[in-house]
């Protein structure tokens, strides 16, 4: 019997890299492969040198593994004479298409020779996390440019990032969303360190950086003293300062963090833990906390950013505030009132099935094989 030919081939961060493009890139060839097509998951060898990344570990080291798409490393991010390597093991299996994830400029140029180097029969596709970066640098706009016009077509995962590439290159986009991930992929596991919904938490979390406004939501409690704080994520920005901060306002009884990278077996309990997550943001295009608050049935307080808001607008699953601690503050009693906080979950419930990885997985084959 003739081996089915390869469909899709996906480019980028996937197990055992951590992290939501890594989780996702998994979660689209699991969708894909269900449908009957035949997908491979290239990654990296090496992805970022130590001496560029931030964090203590750029692998998932927790023991949840099992149900994962195999992937395959064959990528080494920045060693050029590696590309051409990799250019030729693509035409070599012939994938009707290729998929770029694209994530920083800093893969562009990797990404760019691979596919200079690619047969012309083969598909290449963009999808793009982010356009306009949280901490820009002068070389943003080149590498997206490069990257974005060397592409055939583009699939974003927000109308907001959507909008951003069509300022700069002119290419066919697919207007995407970023979908929820199956429940099963969470293992839960109840100690006595957690327990279930408290009335008066509120959940932080994801990494700590600087454009994720976490000072805005820290000073917001010194104007509500009806509500705790819950911090989960590795800081990738200066955590004394936060300290410092929580100190003065003396806010030691009020805030807990949890200061480590947290994978799917744990994840579970913060979000049950939590009567609402907050994305205190000054700049985004999208989130994928907020895909894991609807998971979790959980309402949402959102900075007036066009990549956040259309979630709370469209669906009525939370509170935009305008970007000051007194505001947030405000914002925060509002979404913990009870009956508020039912009806926000009620519309969680009510609308999530629209951002399912199976219908995005729909609209991708629908648009890479049929334009």
């Amino acid at each position: 019997m003739q081996e089915k030919k390869l469909d899709y081939l996906l480019l980028g961060p996937a197990k055992p890299f951590r992290g939501g493009i890594a989780e996702t890139q998994n979660y689209l060839a699991e969708e894909l492969s269900s449908k009957q097509f035949k997908v491979e998951v290239w990654t990296f060898t090496k992805l970022y040198p130590k001496i560029l990344f931030p964090g203590r570990s750029q692998f998932d080291e927790t023991k949840n593994q099992e149900n994962e798409f195999g992937s395959k490393r064959f990528i080494h991010a920045y060693n050029f004479f590696n590309w051409k390597f990799v250019a030729k093991r693509i035409n070599a299996v012939k994938p009707r298409v290729v998929v770029f994830r694209y994530w920083t400029p800093l893969i562009s140029l990797c990404w760019c020779y691979i596919k200079s180097k690619l047969d012309r029969s083969i598909k290449t596709v963009g999808l793009i996390d982010n356009w306009e970066h949280h901490e820009p640098k002068i070389w943003d706009k080149k590498l997206n440019m490069l990257f974005g016009n060397s592409m055939d077509m583009i699939v974003t995962f927000s109308q907001s990032v959507a909008g951003q590439i069509k300022k700069t290159i002119e290419k066919k986009i697919l207007i995407g969303f970023h979908p929820i991930p199956s429940k099963n992929k969470f293992k839960f596991f109840e100690s006595k360190n957690y327990s279930r919904s408290e009335s008066d938490l509120v959940l932080f979390f994801g990494l700590v950086r600087k454009y994720k406004g976490l000072e805005i939501l820290i000073n917001s409690l010194k104007y509500n003293h009806n509500f705790k704080l819950l911090i989960v994520g590795e800081f990738y920005d200066n955590k004394e300062k936060y300290l410092n901060l929580i100190k003065e306002l003396n806010l030691k009884e009020r805030v807990s963090i949890v200061d480590k990278f947290v994978g799917n077996e744990e994840i579970i309990n913060y979000f049950l833990k939590s009567k609402a997550v907050i994305l205190p943001y000054k700049t985004a295009s999208q989130s994928g906390v907020i895909s894991l608050s609807y998971l979790f049935d959980k309402p949402i307080v959102v900075s007036n950013l066009e990549g956040l808001t259309s979630f709370v607008k469209d669906d009525k699953s939370g509170v935009v505030f305008n970007n000051t601690p007194e505001d947030l503050a405000n914002a925060i009693n509002i979404v913990l009132d009870k009956e508020n906080n039912y009806n926000y979950i009620r519309n969680i419930k009510k609308n999530k099935k629209k951002y399912s990885w199976d219908r995005f997985a729909d609209e991708l084959i629908k648009f890479t094989l049929n334009s």
